[in-house]
């Protein structure tokens, strides 16, 4: 077969990867990359800057564009076949299906590619070692941003959330902020100088290209109206909520820059749980089916998480109501490409642990693994076709791989990755005989004596919010201004429970059920497994709230918070409570905008997730006198008072749990037991508490009947 140059691909807009052009290398964590190819991360920073100014069908603009906005034709590739509906056909995005995963590995090779392609073409405008850039370029590949590797270590450092004697903030001396090379507005580089060979030694300060991009300076647009229907409440009334500038992550007040240190709140406060959710796709025999931890629909025998909604969350941490938070709009943030790299990594390691999991002999939605990967041109056998989630399966067809996949045998794969993260939960949710402190492949990197951030003094920028300057500090420790409170459960004589205080949460025994569509047909699980402890095993309980909701509840994307807190006034925004035990993103476009999201609102289509809510249920048992343990006897009557919901509808206008047509919600515990030094679980009984959850979904007049 004769193949295709680089070249040749970039200019027919064909995904061929890198394999045959640089052999295969790893991937690896953004901050490893920087550090240790420092040339190789020079040519990238150029790259993606000369990339974003670029308006060809491989550019920046276009190739991020695939993910949604402009609403027209990549490269004249039609998403789907015309004749299956008569409506125009738009978008080519495959969330809330089984594809989610193997559509968006070609992605992420596209963008590897072109960005390699723009590399060696900016290595060949060094005069002064041609050589050593040449070779740095070949070196590159997609970086990924492990969410769950710490940063920096802090000695003293505060984490919101529930702290002793009911103060707003715990201390963990292990830092999840966004990398720093993604939160500089300026980083120095060298730059090529033709003629001054010199001159290319010199560290020049340049706008930093992996901070946000700006559609200002893109010379090609996303159309008014499409700005203007990002741009409306609930009521399709105008209301900016989206810059149309640039990209910005959770957003200051006027739009037009990044709250960083927001976002860094919620990857610290939001990390335990993730790391039990992350976990449990891989333990759990739940998650041992492709199409149930694939993506965040709900399958045949009830809901559940996916590494959709991990990835779900991610976008809602990064984006609230702005670009990451939306799909229209989120693959023009540069770190849309690193966030969804580590999710790809992700799915690679379940690949690897569970090498005879694959789609099912039927899907939602008759979709298979032969299926083409529209947009996405591949080369077979001499001729153009598409991609194919078979054709995907393997990494290093497209020239990529990730050191997790070194061991060969799977049980170790997963051994070695449990261990890089099981460190950093409470130690009451780890299996015995790990530490409490990260294995060497994780401890922080240090980054700030890079070249990247070797700053004149005079012309050194202002850091955007929560930058810690090194990787080691001790601060005096910080009191956030939230205070917590919680209602306390009290006993009657006749041993009946009794609120001390009067609340909307008031326990209704009205069993309530809310309108589904017919089409839904899955349910809530629920186990009544007796199982008896193995000998020499640690018991380890978790808590989830559970939901499924239809997709055509929410015209668009839609967040879920989980309070545990007894406080009936939570302040906005939400997401800096420091009662905030978890949140639930449901990231989709409206169906104007999406055809997936049409047909698969229209087919009735359920989504489902599961949150854990363990991490603050032991801060609570720690350093409160509110709460025994977290065996059900306690934690039932303790968030019968104490568990709240808010949900932010499109617009970010707030809307009542019980207005949600079709929502389900429940909070449920499991029991895993686990072996000294091993993290394979032998899973226990799941319970739900639905008495916890039902009178959040009851009306209120539906609740004033019910006592009387």
């Amino acid at each position: 077969m004769v193949g295709l140059t680089l070249d040749e691909a970039q200019e027919k807009g064909i995904v061929i990867g890198l394999k045959d052009v640089s052999d295969v290398r790893y991937r690896l964590d953004i901050d490893s990359f920087m550090m240790t190819k420092p040339d190789c991360f020079n040519l990238f920073i150029l790259a993606v800057g000369e990339l974003q100014k670029d308006s060809g069908n491989m550019g920046w603009f276009e190739v991020a564009g695939i993910h949604g906005y402009p609403s027209r034709d990549w490269d004249g590739v039609k998403g789907r076949n015309e004749t299956e509906d008569p409506r125009e056909m738009y978008g080519y995005c495959e969330h809330a299906s089984v594809l989610f995963p193997f559509w968006h590995r070609p992605y992420m090779a596209m963008m590897e590619q072109t960005i390699y392609h723009s590399m060696v073409k900016k290595a060949e405008e060094f005069v002064g070692e041609p050589m050593k850039w040449k070779t740095a370029a070949e070196d590159f590949r997609l970086p990924y941003w492990d969410w769950l590797r710490p940063r920096a270590k802090q000695i003293g450092h505060i984490v919101s959330g529930i702290g002793t004697n009911e103060k707003s903030g715990n201390p963990f001396d292990y830092i999840f902020d966004l990398p720093r090379i993604l939160k500089e507005k300026k980083v120095m580089v060298y730059l090529p100088s033709p003629g001054k060979p010199n001159e290319e030694k010199k560290l020049k300060s340049i706008t930093n290209p992996l901070y946000s991009f700006s559609f200002e300076a893109s010379t090609t647009k996303i159309p008014k109206d499409e700005w203007d229907s990002l741009n409306r409440d609930k009521y399709n009334q105008p209301v900016e909520l989206i810059s149309r500038d640039r990209t910005v992550r959770r957003p200051t007040v006027d739009l037009q820059d990044s709250d960083t240190l927001h976002v860094n709140d919620l990857l610290n406060k939001q990390r335990e749980s993730n790391v039990i959710a992350l976990l449990n796709l891989f333990v759990l025999e739940t998650y041992s089916e492709y199409l149930r931890m694939s993506n965040h629909s709900a399958t045949k025998g009830g809901g559940s998480g996916s590494i959709e909604s991990l990835h779900d969350n991610y976008h809602n941490y990064l984006g609230g109501p702005a670009h990451m938070g939306d799909p229209r709009v989120a693959a023009f943030d540069p770190v849309f490409w690193f966030h969804h790299c580590n999710i790809d990594r992700i799915m690679a390691i379940w690949q690897a642990t569970h090498p005879k999991r694959w789609f099912p002999a039927t899907t939602p939605g008759n979709k298979g693994p032969d299926d083409p990967l529209y947009p996405f041109r591949a080369f077979k056998d001499g001729k153009v076709d598409w991609w194919t989630s078979n054709d995907s399966i393997d990494t290093k067809k497209f020239g990529y791989t990730y050191a997790d996949l070194d061991p060969t045998d799977a049980g170790a794969v997963f051994e070695a990755f449990g261990r890089n993260y099981v460190w950093s939960i409470h130690e009451e949710s780890r299996p015995d005989g790990f530490g409490d402190a990260p294995p060497e492949e994780m401890e922080p990197v240090v980054v700030n004596d890079s070249p990247f951030f070797k700053y004149e003094v005079s012309k050194k920028p202002a850091f955007p919010g929560g930058f810690h300057l090194t990787s080691q500090v001790k601060t005096e420790p910080i009191e956030l201004p939230r205070n917590i409170i919680f209602k306390v459960a009290v006993i009657e004589g006749d041993g009946t429970e009794a609120q001390e205080e009067t609340s909307s949460m008031s326990i209704s025994s009205t069993e309530v059920v809310n309108k589904v569509p017919e089409q839904a047909t899955p349910q809530l699980e629920v186990s009544d497994t007796k199982t008896e402890q193995p000998k020499g095993t640690k018991a380890v309980r978790n808590w989830y709230v559970d939901s499924m909701v239809p997709k055509k509840a929410f015209n668009g994307s839609a967040t879920f918070f989980y309070f545990v807190t007894g406080q009936e006034y939570i302040r906005k925004p939400y997401s800096q409570e420091p009662s905030l035990a978890a949140l639930n993103h449901i990231f989709a476009a409206p169906v104007e905008a999406c055809a997936n999201c049409a047909q698969q609102a229209e087919s009735g289509l359920i989504i489902s997730d599961t949150e854990p809510i363990t991490p603050i249920l032991w801060d609570i048992v720690n350093n409160t006198s509110y709460l025994e343990s977290i065996e059900p006897e306690h934690v039932v009557p303790f968030l019968k008072n104490n568990f709240q919901i808010r949900v932010l509808g499109p617009g970010s206008e707030d809307v009542k749990p019980y207005n949600i047509e079709g929502l389900k919600l429940s909070i449920s515990t499991t029991v895993q037991y686990f072996k000294p030094g091993s993290l394979i679980a032998i899973e226990g009984p799941k319970n739900r508490f639905p008495e916890i959850t039902d009178p959040i979904l009851t009306p209120p007049a539906a609740t004033t009947n019910d006592s009387t």
